[in-house]
């Protein structure tokens, strides 16, 4: 056999040799994949997530701009300095999707659902309002509207989500288990080459 050949067969990843070795510690991951899981179950039963935790709540509407008919397609305003401008006088946060000329979603976050509403409304109000006053100098526009209703999360945004965290240390234990179980195996190798070797 050619010297390039066989350096070649050496380098080679074998599939079914990585398949035994994992087959060979099947008991090892096994093991391995429950202890992470129940390292996992104790964290979540004694992790107290409501202790000292003030809910947040989040909530997001979302606003076509209006568009003045001429000539030459205009909006009522520019959305990105429209974005700098309601973010500065309500605490609110507004995001552009990407690729859209006229569209804005706002959100905004509290403890309070309540004051997120208000919050919301008193935005769309404000620019609402806003249009309507650079509208009144044309003949043709459309108006600036709201799509959708506004939603506000009934869930906080800042609990754990232990079923999440089960699943999630599950699947990492598994994997884990898995490299350590090649690892183990790769050294195994080694030190039977050296054996062979003297």
């Amino acid at each position: 056999m050619p010297i390039e050949t066989k350096q070649f067969k050496e380098d080679e990843i074998d599939l079914i040799e990585l398949w035994n070795r994992i087959i060979k510690r099947k008991i090892f991951i096994f093991l391995f994949t429950v202890a992470i899981t129940i390292l996992a179950v104790i964290y979540v039963l004694f992790k107290n997530t409501n202790a000292n935790v003030i809910p947040v709540y989040t909530g997001s509407v979302m606003i076509e701009i209006g568009e003045v008919k001429t000539t030459n397609l205009m909006y009522l305003d520019n959305i990105y300095n429209l974005k700098h401008i309601v973010e500065k006088k309500y605490s609110v946060n507004i995001s552009i999707p990407k690729r859209a000329t006229k569209i804005l979603i706002i959100k905004s976050t509290n403890k309070s659902k309540e004051l997120i509403e208000a919050n919301i409304l008193d935005s769309i109000n404000f620019i609402i309002k806003r249009h309507k006053e650079r509208a009144s100098l044309f003949d043709k526009y459309i108006m600036t509207k709201q799509v959708g209703e506004i939603s506000i999360n009934k869930q906080p945004i800042n609990t754990i989500n232990k079923k999440r965290i089960l699943i999630m240390s599950s699947i990492m234990g598994f994997i884990a288990s898995i490299f350590l179980a090649l690892f183990l195996g790769f050294l195994e190798k080694i030190k039977l080459n050296k054996k062979i070797e003297e």
